[in-house]
């Protein structure tokens, strides 16, 4: 997603470009896991999944992260 801000003393324009991971925890049977902890390793903080086990966060293009997801079910380590 692009954003633009404008700063009104300036005609000076910055863009900012965000990409992101988003996904869904679910157990071995497929069913969501609510509240799950989705960690970003060298992030301070994390997200939690909704009621339907989905996630997202934005994150800076064109670098390697690693992933860490658990709740009291299971604990998933993965690069993106």
């Amino acid at each position: 997603m692009w954003s633009e801000r404008r700063y009104g003393h300036t005609n000076t324009k910055l863009l900012f470009y965000f990409e992101g991971i988003k996904g869904v925890v679910t157990d071995k049977d497929g069913v969501p896991i609510q509240g799950a902890e989705v960690k970003v390793k060298g992030r301070i903080h994390p997200v939690h999944t909704t009621t339907e086990g989905e996630y997202w966060r934005l994150l800076m293009p064109g670098q390697t992260y690693t992933i860490q997801v658990s709740s009291k079910l299971l604990i998933v380590n993965c690069s993106k």
